[in-house]
């Protein structure tokens, strides 16, 4: 598990978070220590971009993540109340 929740941004969220891009999923939760916790994500971020790709649906990220081997990396872009970053997720093994 990389450790965190994710859904993606609806209409109603959008109006509640006052965003108005609807590319990306929200980090709902975030496990203390875990890779997604490691590469800087918190709970409220907005995730827009995973591997170069627009984060458009939960395929785009499912086919990332089974790509993907024990300490590789996934490049992210988010945002955090409205403030653009960038990090990296590095893949562990589960425990």
């Amino acid at each position: 598990s990389l450790g965190f929740d994710l859904q993606k941004l609806s209409p109603g969220m959008m109006q509640y978070l006052g965003i108005k891009d609807p590319v990306g999923f929200l980090v709902l939760a975030v496990v203390p220590g875990s890779p997604a916790w490691k590469s800087g994500l918190r709970p409220q971020d907005i995730i827009r971009e995973v591997g170069g790709q627009p984060l458009t649906s939960s395929d785009v990220w499912w086919r990332l993540v089974y790509e993907v081997q024990v300490g590789d990396s996934i490049g992210f872009k988010a945002e955090r109340q409205n403030v653009p970053f960038e990090g990296k997720i590095i893949i562990e093994e589960s425990k």
